[in-house]
């Protein structure tokens, strides 16, 4: 016979728990109403932190002020092409102001062919212009349109800028960076003219400008007949020389030869001719000139216009004394990097001096290529 079931005993069973498994419960339930009633508390002893609003409230009411003054005050409508200085002092520019717009306004072409480039003015800031711009007008029979076709604009990686184009006359040869700016190039491609006539040489003709690496052939559709170059009179003593190195072949050392000595030759200004002279001082010398190719800012197309007009003489390279010289004077050569001098350094350290090129290979891997480079500026010597 089953046995009967007794709930009492059963719900017993189910809730007996040792005594310190009771002290337990009853520790955890305090701890949670201790904590619900210090979250609660808190709000009768503790101020709420002030977010001091009077600056926000400020702008606020001095915008509706703003408008509320625009409303009421009597502006008259400008045409933004006049040259009447009193239209844009009722707004309260000054005369300076005024004149800075005017000229602004010249370097555009000569008129404002839209009003959003009043606002390009940097005597114009945005709360001026958003006063003012109900009152500025431009005559129909003033505008000349520029046509634009959108599918022409180029990505952001491109050397023009997506921006509104004012388009005016120019001569690349005497244009503000400023300027360029504003025609529409980024700042990289601005940079890159201003160098390039600077230590190459003058535009002559409006296609020069493809010369430029960040000048695209779109570009050049765009702003060709803006172009407008004035003819450059280049010193006569100059042009003779250069046409002289030319037609003549004539043979520059390369060790030997300074900046006048190399801008004597065709193609080379003063900017390539600073930077020949600069790596010939950290290597210490050539011994070949296609290490020329090695400059990092010289086109290796403008290299090959001149290189027969170059030679080496490579006894006065100056060396390194590898047996004697510091860590950093060896790292400061082009050809070694940091693992090439630390290879050569713990070699030496601790076996002693070398004794010839073929050292060099016991010290680590280092390829052939680089000791064929190298060699030419060790020293064995003491």
């Amino acid at each position: 016979m089953k046995p009967k079931t007794n709930l009492k005993n059963k719900l017993t069973d189910l809730f007996d728990v040792y005594k310190h498994e009771r002290r337990g419960i009853l520790f955890f339930i305090a701890l949670i109403i201790l904590v619900v009633g210090f979250n609660y508390s808190m709000q009768f002893w503790v101020d709420a932190p002030k977010i001091d609003t009077y600056q926000l409230d400020s702008l606020v009411s001095s915008k509706a002020q703003r408008k509320q003054l625009n409303k009421e005050k009597n502006f008259f409508a400008i045409d933004v092409n006049s040259n009447d200085t009193a239209d844009w002092t009722q707004f309260g520019f000054s005369i300076k102001q005024v004149s800075s717009i005017f000229k602004f306004r010249e370097i555009l072409g000569g008129r404002f062919t839209d009003i959003n480039q009043i606002s390009k003015a940097y005597v114009v800031d945005s709360l001026m212009f958003e006063r003012i711009e109900p009152y500025l007008i431009i005559s129909a029979n003033q505008v000349e349109f520029i046509e634009i076709d959108s599918t022409d604009i180029t990505d952001e990686k491109s050397s023009f800028n997506n921006d509104e184009r004012a388009l005016f006359q120019f001569d690349p040869n005497t244009i503000s960076f400023d300027s360029l700016l504003l025609l529409g190039m980024n700042e990289k491609l601005s940079n890159s003219l201003i160098k390039y006539r600077e230590w190459m040489s003058p535009f002559s003709k409006p296609d020069d400008l493809l010369k430029l690496y960040l000048y695209s052939s779109d570009l050049h559709t765009k702003l060709k007949p803006y172009i407008h170059i004035k003819p450059v009179i280049q010193d006569t003593e100059q042009t003779e020389n250069k046409e002289y190195a030319y037609k003549s072949n004539l043979i520059i050392e390369l060790n030997s030869a300074d900046t006048l000595d190399l801008i004597k030759l065709y193609g080379i200004g003063h900017f390539t001719a600073s930077q020949i002279l600069k790596y010939r001082t950290r290597l210490g010398g050539y011994y070949s000139v296609n290490q020329l190719y090695e400059i990092k800012y010289i086109r290796k197309e403008n290299i090959e216009g001149y290189l027969v007009n170059l030679k080496v003489d490579s006894s006065q390279i100056q060396t390194i004394h590898i047996n004697s010289c510091k860590f950093n004077e060896l790292l400061a050569h082009p050809y070694f990097d940091f693992h090439d001098t630390k290879l050569l350094m713990n070699y030496r350290d601790k076996y002693g001096k070398f004794i010839s090129l073929s050292d060099f290979k016991k010290a680590g891997p280092l390829p052939d290529s680089f000791l064929q480079k190298v060699k030419y500026y060790i020293d064995f010597d003491e």
